[in-house]
């Protein structure tokens, strides 16, 4: 993957823009661009990123690639880590998917879909939940439930994401699968659901106080939330991470 020095780089090159025309017409100096440019400062925040991407009159693709570079890697190492890993797994599911035999075998009963039930902002969410821990709901109109895999339980279900906090992660059109009957690990995403009714979408970390800790893997988005191990009604475990 490019970094965010090298592609942005490549972009002034392409556009035949120098750095100082870039810097003027951005409103920040010339030493700032070459400190970007030269890698002696980390990438700026997104509002930043967003100034730059105007000034060099980015295609939509070019201008989403260019604030996911920097939002990687602005990101915190233990965020940046847990990414990478599920990048990874997301590669190799990718993989052994299209391995898959397109038709069943004769005589083996179909395996129900998995339904894509709702949308969620990536923070808070409105997602309701029966008192067995299943969501409520059944599938959006007008969105193909996903085929299910080996492995994934009965009860799983999908959200599609809208929100920007859980950048570069997932960002909105990614379709999340979260498995109700399965409790998340420290650092890994999760659907949380307060005592008090709320529904989250973050990474969860176990704390030694006995508090449970969300973050976004988007550092311009809001702090953290805490919350009393007491006041967490459910945890469900986001198992697959599917891309547009």
């Amino acid at each position: 993957m490019d970094t965010f020095r090298d592609y942005l780089d490549v972009l002034c090159r392409a556009r035949g823009v120098l750095y100082a025309e870039l810097a003027r017409r951005v409103g920040v100096t010339k030493g700032y661009i070459g400190q970007l440019i030269h890698g002696h400062s980390k990438p700026p925040p997104r509002r930043r990123v967003e100034q730059l991407a105007d000034a060099l009159e980015l295609n939509p693709n070019e201008r989403q690639r260019l604030v996911d570079i920097a939002v990687r890697e602005r990101a915190r190492p233990e965020t940046l880590e847990k990414i990478n890993q599920l990048d990874a797994a997301i590669a190799a599911l990718s993989e052994a998917r299209k391995g898959e035999a397109a038709a069943a075998e004769p005589g083996v009963e179909e395996v129900p879909p998995i339904p894509i039930i709702g949308y969620i902002a990536a923070g808070e969410t409105n997602i309701a939940f029966t008192d067995a821990g299943l969501p409520v709901g059944a599938s959006l109109p007008g969105e193909e439930p996903i085929p299910r895999w080996p492995g994934i339980g009965p009860h799983s279900y999908a959200l599609r994401v809208s929100g920007e906090s859980m950048r570069p992660l997932c960002p909105p059109g990614t379709t999340i699968v979260v498995d109700p009957d399965r409790m998340p690990r420290t650092g890994e995403p999760a659907i949380c659901q307060s005592m008090d009714g709320r529904g989250y979408f973050k990474i969860v970390r176990f704390e030694p106080a006995g508090q449970v800790r969300l973050l976004s893997t988007n550092p311009d988005a809001s702090g953290d939330i805490v919350l009393r191990r007491a006041d967490v009604r459910r945890l469900q475990k986001v198992v697959a991470t599917l891309y547009p």
